[in-house]
Order: structure tokens, then C-alpha cells, then sequence
């Protein structure tokens, strides 16, 4: 979309924020805007030229467990059963 709007942008990956937060204790969107704005100041502290920054995390909540990244194709299944057949929210924060 950005592109298409006519904006001329670089992509820095990754980010060297880890992506932990569950045992945190925060709510899902308090997480999601908390490692959005950790991934932002990482990157901007990496960069040698002004910018604007764009940042942002998703998690998905089922039954009361925040779930994240999995960690490898295993545990990819295991979140997908969980998830099948169950009501649950997905949060974006930036």
C-alpha cells in the first residue's frame, strides 16, 4: 500500500526486540502496542539516517492464552487445533 500510495520506503528486518510478552501479565492490546513501540525504537537506534519508523505486532487470544509467533511447524499444528472451532480475537498494535 505504501508503495502504491507513491512513498519510497526501505524494509528493516528483523527486529532485535524478542517477542515475549506472555508472562507479562499485560492484556493482548496492551502487549501488541508494547512490542510494536520495543520494535520501532530497536530500529531506530540501528539506523544512520532520519526517518519515520513504522512498527507494528499481532497476537491472536483463544481461551485466555495469548498466542504469538510458533516456534516451528509442531507448534504451528498445536495453536491451529486450538484455535479450530474456537471463538477468538486477533489484536494489531503500531
Amino acid at each position: 500500500m505504501l508503495r502504491e500510495a507513491g512513498y519510497d520506503f526501505e524494509i528493516i528486518l528483523p527486529s532485535e526486540t524478542a517477542e515475549c510478552g506472555i508472562c507479562s501479565r499485560e492484556t493482548p492490546p496492551e502487549m501488541v502496542a508494547r512490542m510494536a513501540f520495543q520494535k520501532a525504537a530497536d530500529v531506530a537506534q540501528r539506523v544512520q539516517f532520519d526517518a519515520l519508523i513504522v512498527a507494528c505486532d499481532t497476537v491472536v487470544e483463544c481461551t485466555g492464552r495469548i498466542l504469538g509467533k510458533p516456534q516451528d511447524r509442531q507448534h504451528a499444528e498445536e495453536m491451529l487445533r486450538l484455535l479450530s472451532g474456537r471463538k477468538h480475537s486477533v489484536y494489531s498494535g503500531s
